[in-house]
């Protein structure tokens, strides 16, 4: 299952240069807005949003299972109210439903922000997206990220977390499970992936508590990210 996500990756999405993530303080609330999005024309967006200490994962869910020929431009924003104060990382994910694969979610960004007031500690949460904006846009929207990266959001998790890394260049990439023996455990991938940011969720319910290390290999560079699975 993990092997058949990770491929599609690449396929599914569409990627602008020009979107753009931005959050907007004020007391115990957070706006965020994320703008320049390109989408098919039937991009119908539900916000979920959910807090884990100084965490937040800001969730775009296209629900409408539909996936239509032409491209429009959209923006998404959504309001995130009764935060404690405290310095938080905001991680933006997008997920879409189309029929051959469900539930497919993908990594588009992290923003860290401060909330100085005082907070009710009541999460409250509301999310909208603008009607279609037609555009004049290319086809090619692949994004070529700097450097390589590897990262893991939720981290520490339960069960289930995504790992994702970003490569600048096109070729072979393996990413494997270690545990902290230096013994493999589980192989990810192993294959050719074009330039850009992948993600691919590692379901970890059949292993014990404990730290494992996550390692990304490709043309002689090597990222590793630690991480911990809690039961």
């Amino acid at each position: 299952m993990n092997y058949i996500i990770l491929i599609l990756l690449f396929v599914v999405p569409l990627y602008s240069q020009n979107e753009r993530i931005t959050v907007q303080v004020q007391g115990d609330s957070v706006i965020v807005n994320n703008t320049g999005l390109v989408e098919n024309c039937a991009f119908r967006c539900r916000i979920n949003v959910y807090v884990k200490g100084d965490s937040i994962a800001f969730v775009e869910k296209d629900t409408s299972k539909n996936w239509m020929t032409c491209i429009c431009g959209f923006s998404v924003s959504g309001v995130i109210k009764g935060l404690i104060p405290g310095t938080y990382r905001l991680f933006v994910f997008r997920g879409y439903s189309v029929p051959w694969v469900p539930d497919t979610l993908y990594f588009k960004g992290m923003v860290i922000f401060t909330i100085g007031g005082s907070g009710s500690g009541i999460v409250q949460s509301k999310g909208n997206q603008s009607n279609c904006i037609p555009e004049d846009v290319e086809s090619d929207f692949t994004v070529i990220p700097d450097g390589y990266e590897l990262t893991a959001y939720p981290n520490p998790f339960n069960a289930t977390t995504v790992i994702s890394f970003s490569m600048p260049q096109s070729g072979f990439v393996r990413l494997r499970i270690f545990n902290t023996s230096g013994r493999e455990v589980e192989t990810l991938f192993g294959g050719i992936l074009q330039v850009g940011v992948h993600s691919i969720a590692w379901n970890a319910s059949r292993f014990e508590s404990g730290v494992y290390l996550c390692r990304f290999e490709m043309s002689g560079i090597t990222k590793t990210v630690k991480l911990t699975l809690i039961r």
